[in-house]
């Protein structure tokens, strides 16, 4: 058997991203899932699935993911994503510096 772990970025809940990891981990043990072979190379360059990149597409498919749903527990899932919900808003009341010199240099 080989497995596979990704460690992520410094600022991960580390106790959401070891449970989303040993989750992963069982699912992949239980559907007897195979992994990719090694790549050796730059990922940058390869056409494929990208991790998301801004909060509001991890948002959508954290909320659209069944298997996040099963592996968290409804309740679980439903707090993260209020707390998410409440962060986007918040951000996009927000008025950046680039706006307000942008809105200056249009009018």
């Amino acid at each position: 058997m080989r497995v596979e772990n990704r460690v992520p970025g410094g600022d991960v809940n580390p106790y959401l991203a070891v449970a989303g990891m040993i989750a992963a981990g069982i699912d992949g043990i239980e559907k007897k899932m195979t992994l990719e072979p090694r790549f050796d190379g730059n990922a940058y360059a390869l056409e494929t699935d990208r991790v998301p990149n801004t909060l509001q597409m991890a948002r959508d498919l954290w909320v659209n993911s069944a298997w996040a749903k099963e592996a968290f527990g409804e309740r679980v899932h439903k707090h993260y994503t209020h707390m998410v919900d409440t962060d986007l808003a918040q951000f996009n009341k927000a008025v950046t510096d680039f706006e307000l010199i942008r809105g200056f240099e249009r009018y």
